[in-house]
């Protein structure tokens, strides 16, 4: 069987709410997210587009579920998959200016591994259309403590010997645990070829405690951690304005002046030019601009003119997802459209590159001589000459000599056999 195992993961975060603003690298960044979403976006839409057309045929669809289920049946009936001693940890010192905090989660076990119906872990050749396997939960925790010490400076042998106690059982009554430790079985049934009345996926767990537990301290850090989360949302706009890391009010009182009245004036300054002709023609110029060159770029199969390339990638770096999004949708009928005629251009141009193929084989069998009196007479019933007969020796009957047009309209055996077999 195929074994997946994830096994020691450490994970350490901390709020990077201060940091230096670098508006190069946070437009790529957003960039790459944009594109990512509308790249996800198009694979979503061109499955649903083909499911609806019904592009397949049955014979590729049953090619492709045998494939599938060659591949399906013996690795993933087969998959066995483990994680084992997984600790994620946030600490937070900003959010509770009285005290530092952690949130963590940890988990010590997550199995699944291929059984029968009986639930016995065995080898699957052949599970017919129902895949048992069974789950193992061990040692899983959430933990939100309110008074720690930070892990961050430590070596790197320290922090991985701090994150691996952390796990054991033992250390969680030095923590102030969320979520008490979890043990469990799971009992996971999926049903490759449900009908409309099965149940594809069903799972069962039986542990043997749930706990939660939270105290007035935790609460409070909760509610200061969500609001930090949503200031640092909301502050993420007027970062190009705001004063470098460490400045305070008093240290700079002109710097955050004029972060405010930039800030303030920006907002105000978009909400009016919103309202303007000019901001409407702008916004039809670049549909109408970005309609037409990703018809182009979907049409070419990618293939571009280098002024239609750079408005095309300076669009994607300008509009919105939203907008990006809505003209590729509106774009849709155009470049299907074109694809159709495109398709119906080279299904005529290959119908007459056959006709003119059939046509000039027909002209050169018509105008061509055969040996033999089977030749003789379909070259005659062809090119519309009267026959000519031949002695036993070869010679003409009428003893007239054979000119080297004539002798140029001969076939040969195997052409007078593409000819019968072309008949």
């Amino acid at each position: 069987p195929v074994r997946i195992t994830i096994d020691n993961v450490y994970v350490l975060a901390t709020p990077r709410f201060q940091e230096n603003f670098d508006p190069e690298r946070e437009n790529e960044r957003e960039y790459k997210r944009k594109m990512q979403r509308l790249d996800n976006d198009d694979m979503l839409r061109q499955q649903q587009l083909l499911k609806k057309q019904g592009a397949t045929s049955a014979g590729e669809e049953k090619k492709q579920a045998s494939f599938t289920e060659q591949l399906v049946t013996k690795i993933v009936d087969n998959l066995q998959v483990v994680i084992k001693n997984i600790h994620v940890r946030y600490e937070d010192h900003i959010s509770n200016p009285d005290h530092m905090f952690a949130v963590g989660a940890t988990l010590g076990e997550l199995s699944a591994v291929s059984t029968d119906e009986e639930w016995r872990q065995t080898f699957l050749h052949d599970s017919g259309s129902v895949i048992h396997k069974l789950l193992k939960l061990a040692q899983f925790s959430v933990y939100w403590d309110t008074e720690c010490q930070s892990m961050q400076g430590l070596g790197h042998d320290e922090l991985i010997a701090k994150f691996s106690q952390a796990i054991n059982s033992e250390e969680h009554r030095c923590r102030q645990s969320i979520l008490e430790p979890v043990v469990g079985l799971g009992k996971l049934t999926m049903n490759k070829r449900p009908t409309p009345e099965d149940i594809r996926t069903m799972v069962k767990f039986e542990f043997d405690q749930l706990a939660f537990e939270l105290d007035d301290e935790q609460y409070a850090d909760a509610l200061l951690l969500t609001t930090a989360f949503d200031y640092a949302m909301r502050q993420r706009r007027y970062r190009k304005h705001r004063p470098p890391p460490g400045v305070r009010p008093k240290d700079d009182p002109r710097a955050w002046m004029l972060f405010a009245i930039r800030s303030v004036f920006d907002e105000v300054h978009e909400h009016n030019y919103r309202k303007t002709w000019a901001y409407r023609r702008h916004r039809r110029e670049e549909r109408q601009l970005y309609i037409r060159v990703y018809t182009a770029f979907k049409v070419n199969h990618g293939t571009l003119t280098e002024a239609d390339a750079k408005a095309l990638d300076g669009l994607h770096h300008s509009l919105s997802y939203e907008d990006i999004r809505q003209y590729r949708l509106q774009a849709e009928p155009a470049i299907r459209k074109q694809q159709y005629l495109i398709r119906k251009r080279e299904a005529e141009v290959n119908k007459a590159k056959a006709g003119g193929a059939g046509a000039a084989d027909s002209t050169a069998a018509a105008g061509a001589g055969v040996t033999g009196w089977v030749g003789g007479w379909i070259s005659s019933w062809v090119t519309g000459a009267p026959a000519q007969s031949h002695d036993a020796s070869g010679g003409k009957a009428d003893g007239g000599d054979v000119s080297d047009g004539e002798d140029s309209t001969q076939l040969s055996e195997q052409q007078v056999q593409e000819l019968y077999d072309a008949i």
